[in-house]
């Protein structure tokens, strides 16, 4: 039985496949979003075999992994905005404890 899809293809599948059900699995773990993440240069070989392959991938399947990677993208800043949110309220947690008691704080 043979599945219609070329090497690239698969690979291809697979990865997506494996991006989203890290997504998902990170959506239920709140630990796993603090991780940090390492952004990878592709070289120029690279750029040009995925050009190739873009070429070869139809319009709406280029038009549907693009609208996928856009909504990824909103996902990714309205979690790095409520990070943003959580390191300013610690701060400013940090700074009413150690502010002296001396200098005119209520306790």
């Amino acid at each position: 039985m043979r599945s219609g899809l070329g090497p690239l293809q698969k690979k291809e599948r697979n990865t997506y496949l494996a991006i989203q059900s890290s997504a998902m699995s990170a959506a239920a773990d709140e630990t796993s979003e603090d991780l940090p993440v390492r952004d990878v240069e592709p070289s120029a070989a690279q750029n040009a075999k995925a050009r190739q392959t873009v070429s070869r991938i139809s319009r709406e399947e280029l038009e549907d992994r693009y609208l996928r990677l856009h909504e990824e993208n909103i996902l990714l800043k309205q979690h790095a905005h409520k990070q943003e949110d959580k390191i300013k309220r610690s701060c400013f947690g940090l700074q009413f404890l150690s502010f002296p008691a001396s200098m005119g704080r209520v306790v």
